[in-house]
This record gives structure tokens, C-alpha cells and sequence, in this order.
């Protein structure tokens, strides 16, 4: 008997350290709108979803955190931080890319930046990630490029941002 429980403990040990994969939530999305898990500097990680004209931000336990109104359209959101565009960490803000111009937005509607013909990540693909990066952390504070283009002839504008980028970057 003593045999028959010690290796019944012994399976029950050993199952319960190898683990198992738990399914944990279902995100419906269409197309492109997938779930993408985003870190923060001032909130833990969150899921986001940008789902037509509202982005929501869900908590690892899959509750709903936030949602906020995505003023980009289409075209959809990028770097959504809570502190990269401003040094209010109470609300969110994003890259829009609308037209031809770059718009960078808080989540209550407010535009805190706008230039026409501009936009983060260049105007044609490139092989190299690192020319497709637009926002950096330099020992001179967060630094962003913007590829301005008038017809054919394209340049760079470099801005510095208030805020930093969170760690690890997605």
C-alpha cells in the first residue's frame, strides 16, 4: 500500500512540475487587428487591440482596462505610450498617419503635434530595421526622425521628445 501511494504522489509531483499550456482568453479581430501585448513605462503590460475607431487596452488577466477613441482612421496607431509625447502619465498618446500628414494624438482628442507631408518609418521599404526605427534613446534624452517629402526631394527632421521609450520596445 505504502508502494501504491508513494507512486501516486510521486506522478501527482511530477505532473504538477512540468506544467501544462493553459488556454487563457479569445480576442476577436478582423484581418490586421490582432492583439498585441505593449509595455508601459508607468502601467504594467497590457493587450492592445485597435479595432476600427477604438483602441482598448486589455490587463494580462484580460480585463478590460482602457479604451479611448483612435483618431487615425485606417490607418492605425503606433507607438502608444503612457509618457513618450508628454510627461503626463495619466493618459495615453499615439502616432497617426493620416493623408499625408503625421499627427501625434492623446487619448481625450488632444493633438499635441502635426506636420504635413511627414511620417515616421520612412516613405519606401528599406532591408534595414534600423532605418525603419524613428524613435531612439540617446544619452541626449529620446530623439525622434521624421522623413519629411515635397515631391521628389526628401529629408529628415529630428525632434526631441520629453518622455522614453519603454523596455523591451514592441
Amino acid at each position: 500500500m505504502k508502494k501504491v501511494f508513494f507512486f501516486l504522489f510521486s506522478v501527482f509531483i511530477f505532473f504538477q512540475a512540468v506544467g501544462q499550456i493553459t488556454y487563457e482568453a479569445t480576442y476577436q479581430h478582423y484581418t490586421y487587428d490582432y492583439p498585441v501585448l505593449k509595455y508601459f513605462n508607468h502601467t504594467s503590460p497590457k493587450w492592445l487591440m485597435v479595432s476600427g475607431s477604438t483602441i482598448y487596452l486589455y490587463n494580462l488577466d484580460h480585463s478590460l482596462y482602457r479604451q479611448f477613441p483612435n483618431y487615425c482612421g485606417v490607418s492605425g496607431a503606433q507607438y502608444l505610450s503612457d509618457d513618450l509625447f508628454d510627461t503626463d502619465s495619466s493618459n495615453f498618446e499615439y502616432v497617426c498617419h493620416t493623408g499625408n500628414t503625421m499627427k501625434i494624438y492623446r487619448e481625450d482628442g488632444t493633438l499635441l503635434f502635426s506636420r504635413d507631408t511627414a511620417q515616421l518609418g520612412g516613405f519606401a521599404p528599406m532591408i534595414d530595421a534600423d532605418f525603419q526605427q524613428s524613435i531612439f534613446p540617446t544619452d541626449s534624452g529620446t530623439k525622434m526622425r521624421v522623413f519629411i517629402n515635397h515631391g521628389g526631394y526628401t529629408h529628415s527632421d529630428i525632434y526631441s521628445l520629453p518622455g522614453t521609450l519603454p523596455c523591451p520596445r514592441t
